[in-house]
């Protein structure tokens, strides 16, 4: 029940050679696999050829249109592909920098190679005219330039020349995947422009274009470490927080750091990454520790950014102001005043009242210490 895989160009919103296909398919100008398109043409349609395509036969369409894949079968399909050990991969991004904008094509990475899908790099840089699959080869037409590809070979004829690759050209789910080092070897050839491609890096910039760089330094403060980044070019800077992290957002120039990443042994500074999988470059700063503070400040227009990470000040309480040299300080507010309790001035006591004792009553000169037992030794001397 399977069908073999092929893959055709939609130009104009059809395939080439077809003269109708319903406007589902989402980008016209990009190459789509033939069961990609089962989804959108309907099993048993009439299909119209306009004249002949040497790069394309009907047999293929009328397999897909005629001849669906069952339930059972693309459930099984799925289960194969989900368990099958070739497809447990790590994909990233690659980024395709060109001089007024940029484009992302997922790298897939098998047996320590990276590997990119060969038709989405060549719709991302020009235009296929057309391609043909025929007794395990592959025959792409790509501007002026026919290509010839085999799998498992790690050779590629451009036109009557032979093209030699690092690693061999694969196919995985149908799809044709090429080593990285395509795009230096053969894309040159295809294209006519310049390719600049530094070794081990997810990025490629085509055509005139002049990417900038950048220098990083890290010099002690008194309570925290000062970042400073020296760029080749005018940099306009914005700064955010992420997950105890800060980002600094380069704008939309291109950018080929020399080194994609900086590791610190410092007590506030842990690291220092560039990633631009988005395609938007930026620096990643993390912290060696958590509750730091962060000052950024751009300098000689743009071409310099500096970030001082600090330990935050403790946070002291301002002490009450002492009273001036001689002044004895005033003692604690007395209670208010209560009915029938007088209130003595700051500083005295209040007087007692005058012990009542008749007329032969005296006190003498020797009290007692205590006012209360003075009134009650004169009481008691009573003739």
């Amino acid at each position: 029940m399977f069908m073999k895989r092929k893959v055709v160009k939609i130009k104009q919103g059809l395939p080439l050679g077809l003269d109708s296909v319903p406007e589902a398919l989402p980008h016209p100008h990009e190459c789509y696999r033939i069961s990609a398109l089962k989804a959108v043409l309907k099993p048993g349609a009439p299909m119209t050829w306009r004249g002949s395509n040497p790069a394309f036969g009907s047999r293929g369409w009328s397999c897909l249109v005629k001849s669906p894949l069952s339930a059972a079968s693309l459930v099984f399909l799925a289960l194969v592909i989900l368990f099958w050990p070739e497809h447990q991969l790590r994909s990233d991004n690659f980024v395709f920098y060109f001089p007024s904008t940029h484009a992302l094509l997922p790298v897939q990475t098998l047996a320590n190679t990276k590997y990119l899908p060969l038709l989405q790099i060549l719709n991302t840089v020009g235009k296929v005219a057309g391609l043909q699959e025929k007794k395990n080869t592959l025959h792409v037409w790509f501007g002026s330039s026919q290509m010839e590809l085999r799998p498992n070979e790690s050779q590629v004829r451009v036109e009557k020349g032979v093209l030699s690759l690092a690693q061999p050209v694969l196919v995985a789910n149908g799809e044709w995947l090429v080593p990285v080092d395509f795009l230096t070897t053969v894309l040159p050839r295809l294209t006519h422009q310049t390719v600049e491609y530094q070794e081990g890096t997810n990025r490629i910039f085509l055509g005139d274009i002049q990417p900038a760089s950048f220098t990083v330094r890290l010099d002690p403060l008194a309570n925290g470490a000062r970042l400073t980044v020296q760029f080749t070019e005018k940099v306009a800077v914005h700064t955010a927080s992420s997950n105890g992290k800060w980002v600094l957002f380069l704008g939309e120039h291109p950018i080929e750091p020399v080194q994609a990443s900086y590791h610190f042994q410092n007590l506030y500074v842990s690291n220092l990454e560039f990633d631009d999988q988005d395609g938007l470059p930026k620096l990643v700063l993390t912290p060696s520790a958590s509750g730091l503070n962060f000052f950024p400040v751009q300098a000689e227009g743009g071409k310099i950014f500096i970030a001082d990470v600090v330990r935050p000040q403790p946070e002291v309480v301002p002490a009450p102001p002492a009273p001036p040299a001689g002044q004895v300080p005033a003692p604690p507010a007395l209670p208010p005043e209560g009915p029938g309790i007088p209130v003595a001035p700051t500083g005295q006591l209040p007087a007692l009242p005058a012990p009542h004792c008749p007329s032969s009553c005296s006190i003498p000169a020797t009290a007692a210490r205590r006012p209360e037992d003075a009134r009650a030794t004169a009481c008691s001397k009573r003739t």
